[in-house]
């Protein structure tokens, strides 16, 4: 056999291209710009890239070459699905070619729905605070988009939107974007969807704007309530939201002013922002209905009491007790003064019972520990020689009844005892009387007349301990009957 000149350099050469081109490859491989060890770095950075955006901070990701592991508690099913999508494209085309993310491991868990699903919306100062839950990325934007088409933008909007699951059925999005797209036609307001229902409160800037916006809020969205609760300019008010009180608005002149500064200050524990200003008028009644109401209405969670067309409005949340309190001081008023009242009772705050959801009821053991944590908010005492109570009072009579509207099967023994240093019949009579002024608190309120039990007065000796407040000469005691 005879090989040509160029048979023999393809024969010599071969070898030499072979080495050359493995060298290639472990250079591409492991030394060179595209090594195994810079992809994976640059497709690690890629996947953070895509989660350091704020919807999805709550992810975590681990990358193992072209595997990326997700772990992390999801707010909602949509941003859970929608992060392994973007983790899958963060770096493009996967497979071994493309060299992006080839599979998605997700590890991560889902936040429980939320069991009262709501979205509030606050116009003053001309900005729109946005808080509570939100479905999706998408629902949020398009919230976000009405506000814009109104003006609302950038440092206009304050967005504490939080993402959540257990948005109500029907169209939940139409109605918030009903109450948005209203609440922004006002000089200032609120709008508040909780659940099913809309409440858009605030103040109209003509009589116009306030029938357009009436008339809107009465198509809501179907399987939806909506109210509307709207009046003029207020002349002065004063809100609580959290732990600061502002006082706004004109008062007749210096003197009334700094006496509702410093009636603020003796029934309200955190920050005042006064800022009212002197207009002489002749209308001064309203100040009264004002000095009143005031110091029950500083013990409110929230709310606002405001003097506008010749009313005095108070709306807001807060325990039994103080509402009550509260009517009883604008009886003394008469008919000197006009009240509206929007108010709302709230339960006092025990841990005990955090968990219990309306449908359960207490077992024996929780009531008792649930009883023991609300006689521990305060005492029982009655005005000297009365059997009327302090109102004092009202805070641990409302933990009480707390308790027992959560612990139905449970009876309340209402036990009385009065020292032997007082006339006989006169000590009995009144802690008899004192006796069924507690029960009658709790009647009152709904707690069955059989959930209640009165033992006899024990007369002539001090009450044993534990002791819930009550003068020396007369005590009750509060507990569940063994």
């Amino acid at each position: 056999m005879t090989f040509s000149r160029r048979n023999i350099l393809d024969i010599l050469l071969l070898p030499i291209g072979i080495v050359a081109f493995a060298a290639l490859c472990w250079w591409a491989i492991y030394a060179g710009p595209s090594s195994a060890g810079k992809i994976e770095a640059r497709r690690a950075a890629d996947v953070q890239r895509v989660l350091s955006q704020p919807d999805y901070r709550w992810a975590m990701a681990s990358v193992d070459g072209q595997t990326v592991t997700l772990t992390g508690i999801a707010p909602t099913t949509e941003l859970k699905n929608r992060a392994s999508r973007l983790v899958l494209q963060a770096s493009g085309r996967g497979g071994p070619f493309w060299g992006g993310v080839k599979t998605v491991i997700d590890e991560t868990e889902l936040a429980p729905p939320v069991e009262v699903y709501r979205f509030e919306a606050e116009l003053f100062n001309s900005r729109v605070k946005l808080t509570g839950h939100v479905p999706s990325i998408n629902a949020r934007d398009r919230l976000l988009e009405r506000l814009e088409k109104e003006g609302f933008w950038g440092d206009d909007v304050v967005n504490e939107l939080e993402f959540a699951d257990g948005v109500p059925e029907g169209d939940w999005i139409g109605a918030a974007d009903l109450g948005l797209s209203q609440l922004v036609r006002l000089g200032k307001g609120n709008v508040d969807l909780t659940d099913r229902r809309l409440f858009l409160k605030g103040e109209a800037e003509s009589s116009a704007v306030r029938l357009q916006v009436i008339k809107r809020m009465t198509q809501p969205p179907s399987g939806y309530t909506a109210d509307v609760d709207l009046s003029g300019t207020a002349i002065w008010s004063a809100q609580i939201e959290g732990d600061r009180l502002t006082l706004t608005g004109a008062v007749p002149d210096a003197a009334i002013r700094t006496e509702l500064v410093e009636l603020s200050g003796r029934f309200f524990d955190g920050e005042i922002i006064n800022s009212q200003i002197i207009r002489p008028m002749e209308d001064r009644e309203w100040v009264t209905g004002v000095r009143m109401a005031l110091p029950n209405f500083l013990q409110f969670r929230r709310g606002e009491i405001s003097y506008m067309g010749q009313t005095l409005i108070i709306r807001g949340q807060a325990s039994q007790s103080v509402i009550d309190f509260l009517y009883e001081d604008i009886v003394r008023i008469g008919t000197l003064v006009d009240f509206r009242l929007v108010m709302e009772p709230t339960s006092p705050d025990l841990k005990s019972l955090a968990n219990l959801t309306d449908a359960d009821s207490a077992g024996p053991e929780l009531c008792r520990e649930a009883l023991s944590e609300a006689l521990d908010l305060g005492g029982i005492s009655f005005r000297y020689g009365d059997e009327a109570l302090n109102r004092e009072s009202g805070e641990v009579l409302d933990g009480v009844e707390a308790v027992l509207k959560a612990c139905p099967n449970d009876v309340l023994e209402v036990s009385a005892f009065t020292h032997i240093d007082r006339q006989r019949i006169a000590g009995k009579q009144l802690t008899e009387a004192r006796q069924r002024t507690v029960s009658d608190y709790f009647i009152a309120r709904g707690v069955p007349l059989s959930q209640i039990e009165l033992t006899d007065v024990d007369f002539g000796q001090s009450a044993p301990q534990p002791i819930r407040g009550g003068e020396d000469d007369s005590q009750i005691r509060l507990r569940f009957r063994e």
